[in-house]
């Protein structure tokens, strides 16, 4: 491998393998990962060796331990899905483009075959500077291998910005713009940085001496000249217009000359500080009539554009009781209240518990017994198992 791996360019990395049993020579394979270090680091990830893994000392453990609540899973993939209380999961808005951009690499290709004892494989690298680890496995009906190396990814000229995290509409906040020569000569560089509509990058404005009419402040310097391993750092304020829509912040930043043309963007989420608001309303109409909705029932709402809403017209109080009858079965425990709330439900009468009716009754029996089973002899019943 290269002493540097230059950002969004092909690399292509020769794995040479030795001590192929002859009759697996047509049968070895090779898969080849590179992963960010930073997240490595945090995870506390440690490459297994594949040899460990199937043939390494082992004693029978417990894959979960369930106490009250706590739950250990050992397992990578565990079946076993456990699922809390309430409807937060379906109404979170926790999503990934709601969260700040950050450049990062994760690789991992397809197993390889080895000819003659080598393998080419070739990643296309994104935008990323930093630090990653290399992870190569090799493999074949009787063999198995892992070698484990660090490399640094740069490219000549590190240019990066420090974003926040999320902005509000009417915001000043400020993001910081790092430029670091790696180049092993000095570099001239015409550096500029743009943003999406809506953004004021700098000092908003300021009235011209002359005219009295505002101008906008240019953030950086249009050229900048960095030695061999110099790094310098611009702080650059800017606001987002009270009145913007936009979901996003994008920050462009180019640096260019002659030899070198770096052009990178981040995105910043807006967040909206108002709560979800629902309203209702309830007409009676009579046969024959008509119902017309207008503007009037939007009224006081601030509508985002791009952002989720929901209408619902019903005739009936608006409850989907198949999938809250499902739901039921997700109460991951048998204490009594989760017991209760479980089996009550199904003695009711409603057509859309039609279908449920067998597993319902079982449920209720069950239930019952559950719920006697913990009943002391003062009459009261133990809250937990």
């Amino acid at each position: 491998m290269p002493e540097v791996v230059r950002p969004l360019e092909p690399l292509t990395i020769p794995v040479t393998v030795k001590h192929i049993a002859p009759e697996q020579a047509d049968n070895t394979w090779v898969t080849v990962s590179i992963v960010d270090k930073g997240i490595i680091n945090l995870s506390r990830f440690m490459p297994q060796d594949p040899f460990d893994y199937f043939f390494a000392q082992r004693r029978y453990s417990a894959d979960i331990v369930d106490l009250y609540s706590r739950l250990y899973d050992l397992r990578p993939n565990p079946y076993a899905q456990s699922r809390y209380g309430s409807d937060a999961m379906s109404r979170t808005d926790n999503k990934n483009d709601d969260l700040v951009e950050s450049k990062t690499v994760i690789l991992m290709s397809a197993p390889a075959k080895v000819v003659n004892g080598r393998a080419d494989v070739t990643f296309d690298m994104p935008d990323y500077n930093g630090e990653g680890q290399v992870i190569v496995t090799v493999y074949n009906g009787t063999q198995v291998g892992i070698a484990v190396d660090d490399t640094t990814i740069a490219a000549p000229i590190v240019a990066e910005l420090s974003v926040p995290r999320f902005v509000i509409p009417g915001d000043t906040t400020s993001v910081t713009v790092d430029l670091h020569n790696l180049s092993g000569e000095a570099q001239t560089l015409a550096l500029r940085l743009g943003s999406n509509a809506g953004v004021t990058l700098g000092k908003a404005a300021e009235a011209n001496t002359q005219t009295g009419e505002a101008e906008a402040v240019q953030p950086i310097p249009t050229s900048v000249t960095l030695a061999d391993g110099q790094h310098v750092s611009y702080r650059v304020p800017f606001t987002l217009a009270t009145d913007s829509d936009t979901r996003h912040v994008v920050l462009a930043l180019q640096a260019q000359n002659e030899a070198l043309d770096i052009a990178r963007d981040w995105t910043v989420p807006v967040k909206r500080v108002m709560p979800w608001v629902s309203k209702g309303s309830r007409h009676w109409i009579k046969p024959n009539e008509n119902l017309s909705l207008t503007a009037d029932y939007w009224k006081g709402l601030q509508t985002i554009a791009g952002q989720e809403g929901h209408v619902l017209i019903s005739r009936t109080p608006i409850l989907n009781v198949a999938e809250q009858a499902r739901a039921l079965y997700g109460y991951p425990y048998g204490c009594a209240e989760q017991t209760t709330s479980k089996a009550m439900p199904y003695l009711y009468q409603h057509p859309a518990l039609t279908a449920f009716k067998t597993e319902a009754f079982e449920n209720s029996q069950q239930g019952r017994v559950t719920t006697r089973d913990k009943q002391l002899t003062d009459q009261a019943v133990l809250y937990q198992p």
